[in-house]
C-alpha cells in the first residue's frame, strides 16, 4: 500500500508532494526567475566580453556567450541547467534579444520554458587596454 497524499492547494491527490504542493502548483507558486535583462561589459577596444571574472576573447557564437551568462546566474540560485537552445537572436537599434529555450532541473522536477532575454552592453575598457592606453608595459627578462 503506498501512501497517498493531497495537495494543500487545489486537492490533487499524489504520490509525490514538494512542500506539500503538487507538481503544477508548486511551479505555478515557485516559477523560477530567469533574468529578462543582462548586461554584459564588452570593451570598447579590443571587444573582448567580461565573463565569469575574466575578460574574454569572443572566438564563438555571441548568443551562445549571453545565454551561458543566463545560466551562469541561474546555476547561482540553485538550478541545474541540462539543456539550452538559442532559437533566435535579433539585433534592434542597439538592443540585442535573445529567445532561449531552457532545461533544468530544480528539487528534482523537471522544468523547460522559453524565454526573451534582452542584453545590454556596457563598453568600458579591460584592464590590458586600460594599460596600454596609460603607457604602462610591464615584461619578463630572461637572463
Amino acid at each position: 500500500m503506498t501512501s497517498s497524499r493531497f495537495c494543500c492547494i487545489c486537492g490533487k491527490i499524489t504520490d509525490r508532494l514538494i512542500d506539500n504542493r503538487c507538481y503544477s502548483c508548486y511551479i505555478k507558486e515557485k516559477k523560477p526567475e530567469i533574468p529578462k535583462k543582462i548586461e554584459i561589459r564588452v570593451c570598447k577596444r579590443c571587444l573582448r566580453v567580461y565573463s565569469k571574472g575574466k575578460w574574454v576573447v569572443v572566438n564563438d557564437y555571441l548568443p551562445d556567450i549571453l545565454a551561458s551568462e543566463a545560466i551562469n546566474r541561474l546555476s547561482l540560485k540553485g538550478y541545474n541547467i541540462e539543456k539550452y537552445d538559442v532559437l533566435n537572436f535579433m539585433e534592434n537599434e542597439g538592443k540585442l534579444t535573445l529567445k532561449v529555450k531552457f532545461k533544468f532541473n530544480f528539487r528534482g522536477i523537471v522544468y523547460e520554458t522559453y524565454e526573451n532575454i534582452e542584453v545590454k552592453s556596457k563598453f568600458e575598457q579591460c584592464l590590458d587596454c586600460a594599460r596600454m592606453a596609460g603607457g604602462y608595459y610591464e615584461g619578463i627578462l630572461q637572463i
